[in-house]
């Protein structure tokens, strides 16, 4: 599943090279998301979203997830300068 609660945010991260996030809000749902044979698909509704946080098909088909700051970065970097940070794995 993709998907974490984080500083009172249920976020969804981009499941790509863009360290994009997303909240996984949709008009007052929380969506949960699972990466099916290569597409990210929310399991309440079935929609695909892509990258950018777009629902390309499905029930909730031009929907967008509201993107929150994030970044991408080395983890040995991250772990140098902010080393309270909590590093997550991403379970595949």
């Amino acid at each position: 599943m993709l998907g974490r609660r984080r500083a009172g945010r249920d976020l969804r991260p981009a499941d790509g090279p863009s360290g994009s996030a997303y909240s996984r809000t949709v008009a007052g749902q929380t969506l949960t998301f699972s990466v099916i044979d290569g597409s990210v698909i929310d399991v309440e509704m079935g929609t695909v979203w892509d990258d950018a946080g777009r629902a390309i098909s499905g029930a909730l088909v031009g929907e967008t997830l509201e993107k929150v700051p994030s970044r991408s970065s080395f983890w040995f970097a991250l772990a140098v300068s902010l080393p309270d940070i909590e590093l997550y794995e991403q379970v595949p």
